[in-house]
């Protein structure tokens, strides 16, 4: 893992950002009205509206409009938008994107409403084709509309909302105002944490790095919107939501961040979320647990094969860890979200992690069990980096836990591991990932 050290105003890594804020169109092309962008999508109202006879409303009654997310956080239609969507409740929306700075569509069929955050990014002149508006997304436009409220809309994009609430998430956040008010929070503090830590790993290159992240990682969001678009399977949905899972975290290796500094940083996002979740229902905690874990887990993984592979160690090792990983996220996607489950998870993916490094003989056993259990001794380093982030949402306070553990492990690390610098920098920073715990 790379040494940590702060070089860069945060204040002015936000105003970069903020060129790179909401991001949420997918599938796009030209040839659009050049004064109106055109969003095509289609609309899913949580249940049918019934006549007084009983039969189903008919959905090509529902009109859509796009309307304006004011700073006080409330939808205000824009006159002369409104369309109605056909028989299958399809909808081709056009819109003036220079009228707001932050655009949502909403759609209302009698009663009913449900809405959805459209891009930041859109541009006249251009077709859009977004995900079903659904109660779903109207969850993570409730968070937005709180996030604008709350003047964090320049560090918060649609990708973070789109990776953070999951369906069983937006049910909560629906139900409790309260709730879509703490992920909000977390949302914020997360991001601002973020940004913190890749200023403190990358100094001055650190705006270069968010850019280029928040590029890659829209791109990875259009593509799950396109594949979203109309009827698709339980098995589809999942494999694209996965794909852009994996897509989020790949962004910032790709900008320029090393795996272990990626894993490290979805570690303490995931963190941040649940403590800003701690007041919440059991059920809203578990949605928002689960998720963050997961993302979490997908970053792991990927640091642990990144550090097995610099470390040296043999390709049945790497291998291994490689299967410890896979099933870390399987079984994390799987579960409930509880706090037991997801810390049983984490703790059986560092057994079997420290289990392959003690059996591949290119550092003796003893050695392996010696510096992990120094790490997770009662006044060990692990210890005190669970004490330091516990409850915390302050960026510069989890920023600081996670360069001591860092520090800590690798002094350990080097002051009894024999080898080349390289090597023994892979084995600190993966002895590192596998002790972050949960």
């Amino acid at each position: 893992m790379k040494s940590l050290h702060s070089k860069l105003s945060l204040i002015g890594l936000f105003l970069f950002s903020t060129a790179f804020a909401l991001q949420g169109c997918s599938d796009s092309s030209t040839g659009a009205n050049d004064s109106a962008a055109v969003f095509n999508g289609s609309v899913d109202m949580p249940m049918a509206q019934t006549h007084v006879d009983g039969a189903s409303a008919d959905v090509s009654a529902t009109v859509v409009s796009a309307a304006r997310i004011t700073s006080e956080g409330s939808l205000e239609p824009i006159s002369g938008t409104e369309v109605e969507t056909n028989a299958s409740g399809e909808f081709t929306l056009e819109v003036d994107v220079n009228a707001a700075q932050h655009l949502a569509i909403v759609a209302e069929n009698g009663d009913q409403s449900v809405s959805t955050v459209i891009s930041s990014r859109a541009e006249n002149g251009v077709s859009y084709t977004i995900q079903p508006v659904s109660s779903e997304t109207s969850a993570r436009a409730e968070v937005y509309a709180r996030i604008v409220s709350n003047h964090d809309a320049s560090i918060v994009s649609r990708a973070d909302l789109e990776a953070a609430v999951s369906s069983e998430l937006a049910t909560a956040i629906n139900a409790s105002s309260d709730v879509r008010n703490q992920v909000a929070a977390g949302l914020s503090a997360a991001a601002e944490a973020r940004a913190a830590y890749v200023a403190e790993v990358s100094g001055n290159g650190s705006s270069d790095i968010i850019a280029a992240a928040a590029a890659q990682r829209f791109e990875a969001f259009t593509e799950l919107e396109a594949t979203l678009h109309s009827g698709v399977t339980d098995q589809t949905r999942e494999a694209a939501l996965r794909a852009f899972m994996e897509a989020s975290a790949t962004a910032w290796v790709d900008a320029g961040l090393d795996e272990s500094n990626v894993s490290a940083m979805a570690h303490m996002e995931s963190r941040v979320m649940i403590n800003s979740t701690s007041g919440a229902s059991e059920e809203a905690r578990n949605a928002a647990r689960a998720r963050a874990a997961w993302y979490a887990a997908i970053a792991m993984d990927m640091g642990a094969q990144a550090e097995a592979s610099a470390s040296g160690f043999s390709a049945e090792t790497v291998d291994a860890i490689a299967q410890a990983g896979a099933s870390l996220q399987a079984e994390v996607r799987a579960s409930s979200g509880a706090s037991g489950e997801i810390r049983a998870h984490f703790e059986t993916f560092h057994e079997e992690v420290r289990a392959a490094m003690q059996s591949d003989g290119s550092v003796d056993a003893s050695v392996i069990l010696a510096i992990d259990s120094e790490i997770n001794t009662s006044a060990g380093a692990r210890a005190i980096f669970n004490a330091a982030i516990n409850g915390t949402t302050s960026a510069s306070i989890l920023v600081e836990a996670y360069k001591v553990f860092e520090a800590a492990v690798r002094t350990t690390v080097e002051a009894s591991v024999e080898g080349d610098a390289g090597q023994v920098q892979a084995i600190a920073s993966l002895m590192m990932l596998i002790n972050l715990g949960y």
